[in-house]
């Protein structure tokens, strides 16, 4: 396999992970909800800290890309938005947890750009929409598996062993990219 191919399969794997953490919160909220005593809206109110952190820092994420180079900026944000996701499984309270989701959005964030400007610097025209569409593909395949391995692993554990797994996994995507 070539080097642009083995990118492109290192970007597909980072996508899975990134779609695998969005799933965390959602599949482990009746669990939040019981244990930390909150209602409908106040639950929402960490959806909604994730997502803040993952909207505002689109083009900021982006711009610090376009600095440091697509390698750097994947790695710092795969660090980032991992070690966040570790944080989590220590929360003592939804301010604790919505803080910590906060920071895994501003991580996650730079999964797109940085993906589109590595396809853009290894692949020749005419591969980009393939390269494009594998690691886009991550997405799907990464929201597959979460269902059944986040419930497994807080059914076995806790809610937060599946923040501190799921989060381990995206420290270990760092060593062969």
């Amino acid at each position: 396999m070539t080097r642009p191919w083995r990118i492109a399969w290192l970007l597909f794997f980072a996508t899975l992970l990134n779609y695998l953490d969005h799933q965390i919160l959602s599949l482990v909220s009746p669990v939040l909800r019981s244990r930390f005593r909150m209602t409908a809206t106040e639950f929402s109110h960490l959806l909604s800290s994730f997502l803040f952190g993952y909207a505002a820092m689109q083009i900021p994420a982006g711009w610090v890309v376009d600095r440091i180079g697509s390698r750097s900026g994947l790695t710092l944000a795969m660090l980032w938005w991992s070690t966040a996701g570790v944080l989590a499984a220590f929360a003592n309270g939804p301010g604790e947890l919505a803080a910590c989701l906060f920071l895994v959005g501003v991580g996650e964030a730079a999964n797109w750009p940085t993906a589109v400007k590595a396809v853009q610097e290894w692949f020749p025209p005419s591969q980009r929409a393939v390269a494009v569409g594998l690691f886009n593909a991550g997405s799907s395949a990464g929201a597959v598996p979460a269902p059944v391995m986040v419930e497994a692993i807080t059914l076995a554990y806790s809610w937060r062993a599946a923040f501190a797994l799921c989060g381990a996994l995206g420290l270990t995507w760092i060593f062969p990219g």
